[in-house]
């Protein structure tokens, strides 16, 4: 029985040596998202929201049960790609303006998967783009999906910042809310109401200035991304190993308990701007670069 790289090495091979594959000069690529990795291609975009028939642990997990062989595992990876695809077909084929409402940008920390989609990078973090096709599935797009749909990136940009407020609208926890928390730093939690790429929240227009109403007195606040589904914002800086919103953390129970990203940032509420306050990746303490505010 193969190990999990050879079994993801085997598969990926063979889904490029398929017929249909090479005849339609679809490239696929193993991604990884939310720990997992998966198979998807240029013609079809990223798609995620856990397809079942895309994520190589599950066809691992099939794969250890039956010890069937590689290629049936490809056909049906395959057969998927192909039914996807012609649904994005019908789905480009959509007047412009509905494709127009359904574009929204996405923060990611893996370049594994910016890599493989069209993506800008502003304050060190990159923001890819995404289509809402459905309630189900949203597809993230690639160079050459970007062609397809007739866009350009500053186009995207444009759309995206109109767009994901509305498509993924913003839900706030305050920690001065919650009974029980007397951690003696108020820390509000911010992510939206899918339960996914809440991090993106961090460049929702107008967000940051109504935060700032929440720490009146204050010059500013603290930004720390904390996991792809929530940002932490705080007007104390921490001093302590000890993260000072673990604690209401703990009610939004999120999948991943990693840390986003090393990158710390700060909002000036006099001058409206974001910017970073330090990367600190590599150290165990939080240390602004300089007093700030």
């Amino acid at each position: 029985m193969l190990d999990y790289d050879s079994f993801k090495k085997g598969l990926f091979e063979a889904v490029c040596n398929d017929q249909w594959i090479k005849e339609n000069n679809v490239f696929p690529f193993i991604g990884y998202d939310f720990g997992q990795d998966f198979l998807s291609s240029n013609k079809t975009g990223l798609v995620l929201n856990d397809s079942p028939v895309l994520l190589l642990s599950n066809l691992y997990d099939t794969y250890t049960e039956t010890q069937t062989r590689i290629k049936d595992y490809a056909d049906r990876v395959v057969f998927f790609l192909r039914c996807f695809y012609e649904k994005i077909e019908d789905w480009i084929g959509q007047p412009r303006d509905i494709l127009d409402r359904q574009v929204f940008f996405r923060v990611t920390a893996d370049r594994r998967l910016s890599g493989s989609c069209v993506f800008v990078n502003v304050l060190g973090l990159d923001i890819i783009f995404g289509c809402k096709v459905d309630e189900n599935i949203d597809v993230f797009i690639t160079m050459d999906m970007m062609g397809m749909l007739g866009y350009s990136i500053e186009e995207l940009q444009y759309l995206a910042q109109k767009n994901t407020p509305r498509l993924f609208p913003v839900k706030i926890i305050d920690s001065a809310n919650l009974a029980g928390y007397d951690s003696g730093a108020r820390v509000i939690l911010v992510s939206n109401t899918a339960g996914r790429y809440g991090v993106s929240t961090i460049f929702y227009p107008g967000l940051m200035e109504s935060l700032s109403a929440k720490f009146k007195g204050k010059h500013g606040f603290f930004v720390f991304p904390y996991d792809e589904n929530c940002m932490a914002v705080t007007a104390s800086y921490p001093d302590r190993e000890t993260e000072p919103w673990s604690e209401p953390r703990k009610v939004i129970r999120f999948k991943e308990p990693d840390r986003f990203c090393d990158k710390v940032y700060y909002f000036d509420s006099a001058a409206k701007k974001l910017k970073m306050a330090r990367n600190s990746e590599g150290r165990k303490r939080w240390e602004p670069k300089s007093k700030i505010g």
